[in-house]
């Protein structure tokens, strides 16, 4: 491991006390900041380093870039909470709710939820209530994004939307998890649905939405959710280190709660087993969290071949056009084809924002710019294959 991460995580999970803080130099420091802010980890650098005392060694210019960090995510954080607030009483009337990552774990699992910064707020329903629950999101002043290429229940699993203050507050309402309905990554919704339980956010602002209608997934089905959504939808290369702190918080908070034999029988079932054991040994090799005896030889048991590739190539950083190739692979055949037509016809207005031509009027020519560069992207990857061969 990386010696700027080891540190981060060592820090992160508030065990870097003994750690020889003069041999860090300036340089030491801006890099683990910078790496810390990559990865979602910058708060919880603040708040073990401003408890445990600041290392003298930190330069004060950098300590006070990080309490400036810091008290820009919680700012941030309070306005999507607020915003999550006023959705929640507005969808719940009409609908059960599930809060999902993010907004669930830094109400749950975090001393504080400023320590858990927040890009967008994700919520489930059921797809009955997909239409009504738009509908109270809607009116409250957010619309639909037009920055994604689209796609129909088939190819995608949430609407994205976008509101609140500035509009800056993204929120994906999801029907389904992982995938579409077509994709073989996405699970039965039922299992889900039943593994649900009342959400009960410790911070005391955001008690009023709170019961019957808003829910959370159960610790063991949200073990199961987290593991597949980092390795099977955005994979390794994406991940970041905060995702994988949600695990082992998931993990240690609630120990006596986590129905293994179960974790191990439903990732089996949904063909996620590869994934989880991916999330799992990358979770316990960055934070040591205590896993249970051979649960990790048990899911390299249980893993199918299909998946394993899949989260083997997930692991690597890509261009555009192969994260596209890979967005296709594990959809149903009709599925892929009309994918790959919107990926490559993507609506004017996904275009005009992507592409931002000057003058407007040209924007029809982004296409074959589109075409080129995808096709740019292609030949490389070919040529990166047989140099390796």
């Amino acid at each position: 491991m990386d010696a700027v991460i080891e540190l981060l995580c060592a820090i992160m999970v508030g065990q870097a006390t003994p750690f020889n803080w003069s041999a860090v130099s300036v340089v030491d420091w801006s890099n683990l900041l910078i790496t810390a802010k990559d990865q979602g980890a910058l708060p919880l650098v603040y708040h073990h380093l401003s408890e445990q005392g600041w290392p003298a060694s930190l330069p004060s210019v950098l300590r006070h870039a990080l309490q400036a960090d810091y008290y820009n995510v919680a700012a941030q954080n309070l306005l999507f909470l607020q915003e999550l607030n006023r959705i929640l009483a507005a969808v719940a009337q009409a609908a059960p709710v599930v809060v999902l990552k993010g907004a669930a774990l830094g109400l749950t699992l975090y001393p504080s939820p400023s320590l858990r910064p927040l890009h967008d707020l994700d919520l489930l329903v059921p797809r009955i209530h997909l239409s009504t629950a738009i509908d109270a999101i809607q009116r409250l002043g957010y619309s639909e994004q037009t920055n994604l290429i689209g796609g129909t229940p088939a190819t995608e699993h949430h609407i994205a939307l976008q509101g609140g203050p500035r509009r800056v507050v993204p929120v994906e309402l999801h029907w389904n998890l992982i995938g579409g309905d077509a994709d073989w990554r996405s699970p039965p919704l039922e299992w889900f649905w039943q593994q649900t339980e009342e959400w009960r956010p410790h911070t005391a602002s955001m008690s009023s939405p709170a019961g019957a209608g808003v829910l959370q997934l159960t610790p063991t089905s949200n073990l199961l959710y987290l593991a597949a959504h980092l390795m099977l939808q955005h994979g390794a290369a994406e991940g970041r280190l905060i995702w994988l702190y949600d695990l082992h918080l998931l993990i240690t908070s609630n120990p006596e709660r986590l129905d293994w034999d179960e974790v191990r029988a439903r990732a089996r079932a949904f063909h996620w087993s590869a994934a989880l054991h991916a999330a799992l040994d990358a979770t316990q090799r960055c934070f040591r969290t205590p896993l249970p005896a051979g649960v990790l030889n048990a899911l390299c048991t249980d893993t199918d071949a299909k998946t394993a590739a899949f989260v083997r190539r997930k692991a690597v950083a890509m261009s555009s056009t192969r994260s596209m190739w890979l967005r296709l692979v594990p959809l149903e055949p009709s599925a892929r084809i009309n994918y790959a037509w919107r990926a490559f016809f993507p609506s004017p207005s996904y275009m005009r924002w992507r592409y931002q031509p000057h003058p407007a009027w040209l924007w029809p020519l982004s296409y074959p710019y589109r075409w080129v560069g995808a096709l740019r992207d292609a030949v490389r990857a070919l040529l990166q294959v047989a140099k390796g061969a």
